[in-house]
């Protein structure tokens, strides 16, 4: 129709430069974080910004229902298994640790 939208696109666009940077300053350091961390953290960072984007999206037909479209439902579904993974990573004993000299 005729009703004006929101460029979802342009949004997307400036969030994932956002997250470029962050990457690029988060890597000062390569002790800062376990290995793996940053990467789940930095990809559960975009799944939860991907899900307040979804809300600008023109409504998706398939989900009548629910108050949540695909993308959002497959977005907290990512956040999880990064949430997951970077927790157990995290925790995880490092093998410098381990060695004994």
């Amino acid at each position: 129709g005729l009703q004006p939208r929101h460029p979802v696109q342009l949004y997307e666009a400036l969030f994932n430069f956002f997250l470029i940077w962050l990457a690029n300053t988060t890597d000062k350091d390569p002790k800062q974080f376990a290995p793996g961390v940053r990467a789940a953290a930095l990809i559960g960072l975009y799944c939860v910004g991907r899900f307040f984007l979804e809300f600008f999206k023109e409504y998706q037909i398939m989900n009548v229902g629910s108050w949540l479209n695909m993308g959002q439902i497959w977005s907290i579904i990512g956040f999880g298994l990064c949430a997951a993974t970077a927790y157990s990573l995290a925790r995880s004993p490092q093998e410098s640790d381990s060695k004994t000299v």
